[in-house]
């Protein structure tokens, strides 16, 4: 085989390559040789940079920049603060969805207490609100990762913010039904369950079109992890609003509080749903070669990326079950910052949401960290990071426990580490990673799958460590919650690949390409060595491989 390269002294920094297969009967062209476009300006590497051979009728443009020097060559610094104004809002539309999702998510662990206060005689049935927005949202990342992948990431963009927004303000019309099984707390979750599936598409949907509207690769990663670290504002918000509320209200309008702090809930979709009607599909969809059937997804995913999936899902998966198990240090947190003496339910109210707030300012930090760090140490290396430093902070707690507890800032800048660590690393990973590592024609639907795991995860984080603490006390519980950090860290080590730098997987291939094996995966080489290239005859050049 023969590639052609152009040497084009016209060339604004840019290259082209054109790959014709003769074998393949739909290529036009009569020739066999691809044709390189090469910018003669200086590069000093030795590989020459490719993503993929594709078919005649296709173009891949490949920039030669200096990714030391902001911007693309020729960038005026208008077009630069334009670039990072568009950046920002598109951070916001697919942001204010996010944050939602963390508000609605963590205000209802404070709602939960209020009503309980108000339906003492119902308050059996209330752990069913908490996990009825759980089971939503993985119906939701299964559902909306699959659509989007078919029908488009804009239109599944708009249905699960409007669901959001119909699930906080429905639940904010619950009532208590005397006598009847279909209380206050079965109408609340039903209401949960519709905006549990908003949250639950907004994951898929958000990372999807953060990653493929990101404008260059070198920045992709800090604008998706941008989108996910409005949870943290979002969960800073929830308690906020409540204490503002209860400060306001007081004690004799309850029922006032959590009512507004669910409705609040609904409000900043109310808002964005205009913007998002507004925005347009993602080139990188719309520019698709073709939609896979509803039988051929499960077969191509699992015949060209199972091990990338494993990755994601499987670390989603593991990360979860601690993440929601730090839920149990509540009581001793209440015990060191003497919080756990209420004389009145009213009281005893206050200081549980005032825990909630402590708790969300030791995390908040982490996810900047994350958004500052993911583009220049890398995804694999931060996830690696975050999971070893978690394990052995949680080991480190474990076995100094009771002499921790009296030692009250070293227990909360320790039990901050948690947070500090979770959201540098493994929480702002498995949500970037899953938006890179597959092809467009299945990025969503495996990012809902990973996040779907992730959710199974808390689940079981809920149901099996929490009898677990129980039985065998906080000391055990803090060791299996290591343990599974260094799983993560291993799984991490085998089935995760970098992809910092990288353009995503494309589909820009056929079927039969992929079936013979000519797949480029994250993480595999991407470059074509100088050394199996040889230059014969002048412009333009011949290299023969």
């Amino acid at each position: 085989m023969s590639i052609l390269l152009n040497n084009n002294n016209s060339s604004n920094g840019a290259g082209s390559l054109h790959y014709n297969n003769q074998s393949d009967n739909r290529s036009s062209s009569g020739s066999s040789s691809p044709i390189i476009n090469i910018p003669t300006a200086n590069n000093n590497n030795n590989k020459i940079p490719y993503h993929r051979l594709t078919p005649a009728s296709n173009l891949l443009t490949m920039h030669d920049t200096d990714p030391s020097q902001p911007g693309q060559p020729g960038q005026q610094p208008q077009q630069q603060q334009e670039s990072l104004f568009a950046a920002t809002k598109k951070v916001i539309v697919a942001g204010t969805g996010f944050l939602c999702d963390a508000y609605d998510l963590f205000v209802i662990n404070n709602v939960i207490v209020i009503l309980q206060i108000l339906y003492p005689e119902t308050k059996d049935t209330a752990s069913v609100v908490s996990t009825a927005a759980l089971w939503g949202a993985v119906a939701g990342q299964l559902i909306f990762g699959f659509m989007a992948d078919r029908i488009g990431r804009r239109i599944g963009f708009i249905i699960t913010l409007t669901l959001i927004t119909i699930g906080a303000f429905g639940s904010t019309l619950s009532f208590n039904i005397q006598g009847s099984k279909f209380n206050i707390f079965a109408m609340l979750a039903l209401w949960r369950t519709i905006l549990g599936i908003g949250v639950g598409g907004e994951y898929p949907l958000s990372a999807t079109i953060s990653s493929e509207s990101s404008s260059t690769d070198q920045k992709r990663g800090t604008q998706v992890a941008s989108v996910f670290s409005m949870q943290g504002v979002g969960i800073i918000m929830s308690p906020i609003v409540v204490l503002v509320l209860l400060k306001i209200c007081g004690e004799p309008h309850l029922d006032i509080v959590w009512r507004v702090a669910l409705a609040i809930g609904g409000l900043p979709g109310l808002i964005m749903i205009y913007f998002r009607i507004r925005m347009k599909e993602t080139k990188a969809f719309t520019k698709r070669k073709d939609t896979l059937g509803k039988r051929e997804v499960a077969k191509y995913i699992i015949k060209n990326h199972w091990r990338t999936l494993v990755g994601t899902a499987g670390n989603w998966f593991i990360f979860d079950i601690v993440f929601y198990a730090n839920g149990l240090f509540s009581s001793t947190i209440l015990q060191v910052l003497n919080l756990d003496h209420a004389s009145t339910s009213f009281e005893k109210l206050n200081n549980t949401v005032l825990v909630a707030l402590y708790l969300a300012l030791l995390g908040l930090p982490g996810y900047f960290v994350g958004v500052a760090l993911i583009d220049r140490v890398g995804r694999r290396n931060l996830q690696l990071a975050g999971f070893a430093l978690l394990g052995i902070t949680y080991v480190i707690i474990g076995a100094a426990l009771d002499s921790l507890v009296k030692i009250k800032a070293l227990f909360i800048i320790l039990y901050g580490l948690t947070f500090f660590f979770s959201n540098a690393g493994p929480n702002t990973t498995t949500y970037v990673l899953p938006s890179e590592s597959f092809p467009t024609r299945v990025r969503a639907t495996c990012h809902g799958i990973s996040a779907a795991c992730g959710k199974l995860g808390a689940v079981l984080g809920g149901y099996a460590i929490g009898p677990f603490f129980h039985s065998n006390g906080l000391a055990h519980t803090l060791y299996v919650c290591g343990g599974i950090s260094f799983a993560g860290l291993i799984l991490t080590f085998f089935f995760t690949k970098e992809t910092m730098n990288r353009p995503p997987v494309e589909d820009d291939f056929d079927m039969d390409d992929v079936s013979n094996g000519d797949e480029v995966t994250p993480g595999e080489s991407d470059d074509l060595d100088s050394s199996q290239v040889k230059l014969t005859g002048e412009h333009p050049t011949k290299v023969e491989v």
